[in-house]
């Protein structure tokens, strides 16, 4: 009975890790589409992992619509693709968002509400610049190249 619960935790567990690389294949494919100027595929590369969930995602598909690339411009729906990805924090949407605001794209212009956003973006991208460089020393103190934690993908 031990070695059938092992196995299927095994199994669950090598779900999840194929499920995450093919979710990171899709968005690379997705980004690589976009820089041919393909931007109806890459929609379809990123819309099924914006769709569950994925930050990087959300805020990509909210770029194509702000943008009109690949789909017809639509600042709300952009809004609302940028707001699902800056929920989850991702300084990036949060900077997307204020822009709106600030422009009065797609929603009235609210100077306030905007720098509330920029400043939330700020908060973010200083937390991760921090880990950035706990990381760069540790891997220096240990002998290592330093790794960057930001990694702009669009």
């Amino acid at each position: 009975m031990r070695y059938l619960l092992v196995s299927i935790a095994l199994v669950f567990t090598t779900s999840s890790f194929d499920a995450l690389a093919q979710g990171e294949l899709s968005f690379d494919a997705g980004l690589a589409a976009k820089d041919r100027g393909h931007f109806a595929t890459a929609i379809r590369s990123w819309l099924p992992l914006a769709e569950a969930g994925s930050a990087e995602a959300q805020n990509n598909i909210g770029h194509m619509f702000e943008e009109g690339l690949g789909v017809s411009q639509n600042y709300q729906t952009a809004m609302s693709w940028y707001r699902k990805a800056a929920e989850q924090d991702l300084a990036q949407a949060q900077h997307n968002v204020g822009l709106l605001y600030y422009n009065g794209y797609g929603v009235q212009a609210n100077p306030r509400e905007a720098v509330r956003w920029f400043r939330q973006s700020a908060s973010g991208i200083a937390v991760a610049a921090h880990a950035q460089n706990r990381q760069g020393a540790a891997g220096h103190a240990a002998g290592g190249p330093a790794r960057s934690v930001l990694n702009a993908r669009l």
